[in-house]
C-alpha cells in the first residue's frame, strides 16, 4: 500500500463565537468517522439524476474505490466512476467540520455540506468545498440539481501529497473556510440552510483523516421560502442562474 505523508493528529481550532455558546446542541467536537462506515451511505448516481439514490453501507464494508487507512478514508474516484459517501444529520444547521486532507490527484475532490436529502439525494441545493492543486484554487460552490454556481474562488497554492488542516464553518447564511488556520473563503448565501456531510471524488483521489464535527444548532424543518424544488432547468428559479456572491482573489 502506498504511504502518504501525514502529520500528527490535529486539534480543531475553536472558531466558535461566544454568542453561540448558550444555544449549542450536541456538545463539543466529535469524530465523524470512527473506523467503520456503518451508518454511512454510498451515493449511487444514475444517468437520470432524479433516480440517484443512496445505498446504506453495511458494517465492515467499504465501497469500491474506498479504503480505510490512518484513521480516515482514502477516496479514489480514478477507477472509471465517481464516488460519493454521505453521513450525518440532515437537521444540521449551524455546524463546524475539521479534518486532515491530503489531495493526491485530480481537482474534483469535494467536501459537500448542508446536503439536505430529506426529499431525495439531489432534491435541494447544497454546498461543496474543492481544493484544487492543479488550478491553484480553493473554491466554495453551490450545486442545485447539477447547476453549479461558484460562490467564492480564491487563488491558493496547495500541493499533491501534502496534508492540510481543513475547517468549514457554516452558521446561518455565513460560510467560512480555513486551511491550516488561515482564512480562505467567505460566503453569504441562504439557499441551503441545513444538511449532511458528503465526500465525493470524480477522476480524483484524496485521503481524509481525523474527521471531526461540532453541531451547534439544529433546523428540524426548512421554511417554505427556502424549500426550493424544480423538475428541470426551465423551472429553475432565476436566482440560481447567477452567483449571488462571488469573490475572486
Amino acid at each position: 500500500m502506498t504511504t502518504y505523508r501525514t502529520e500528527p493528529e490535529h486539534v480543531p481550532a475553536d472558531f466558535r463565537k461566544q454568542a453561540f455558546r448558550p444555544r449549542t446542541w450536541g456538545g463539543g467536537w466529535k469524530p465523524l468517522f470512527t473506523g467503520d462506515l456503518s451508518g454511512w451511505d454510498e451515493l449511487i448516481t444514475q444517468e437520470d439524476k432524479r433516480q440517484t439514490q443512496y445505498r446504506p453501507i453495511a458494517p465492515g464494508e467499504a465501497p469500491e474505490g474506498v479504503e480505510i487507512v490512518d484513521n480516515g478514508l482514502l477516496v479514489d474516484g480514478t477507477r472509471g466512476h465517481g464516488i460519493g459517501l454521505a453521513t450525518g444529520d440532515v437537521r444540521w444547521h449551524d455546524m463546524e467540520l475539521s479534518l486532515l486532507m491530503t489531495p493526491i490527484s485530480g481537482d474534483c475532490n469535494e467536501i459537500n455540506f448542508r446536503w439536505d436529502d430529506s426529499e431525495g439525494c439531489l432534491a435541494r441545493p447544497w454546498y461543496f468545498l474543492s481544493i484544487q492543486p492543479g488550478d491553484a484554487t480553493v473554491a466554495v460552490d453551490r450545486n442545485a440539481r447539477g447547476w453549479v454556481t461558484p460562490l467564492s474562488v480564491v487563488h491558493y497554492l496547495t500541493e499533491y501529497g501534502r496534508e492540510y488542516v481543513v475547517t468549514i464553518l457554516a452558521r446561518a447564511n455565513s460560510i467560512t473556510t480555513y486551511i491550516d488556520g488561515a482564512l480562505v473563503n467567505q460566503v453569504t448565501d441562504r439557499h441551503s440552510p441545513r444538511g449532511r456531510i458528503a465526500f465525493s471524488a470524480n477522476g480524483s483521489k484524496a485521503l481524509y483523516r481525523d474527521i471531526q464535527y461540532r453541531a451547534l444548532r439544529l433546523l428540524p424543518d426548512v421554511p417554505d421560502a427556502l424549500a426550493y424544488r424544480w423538475e428541470s432547468d426551465d423551472d429553475m428559479p432565476e436566482e440560481f442562474r447567477l452567483p449571488s456572491h462571488t469573490t475572486e482573489v
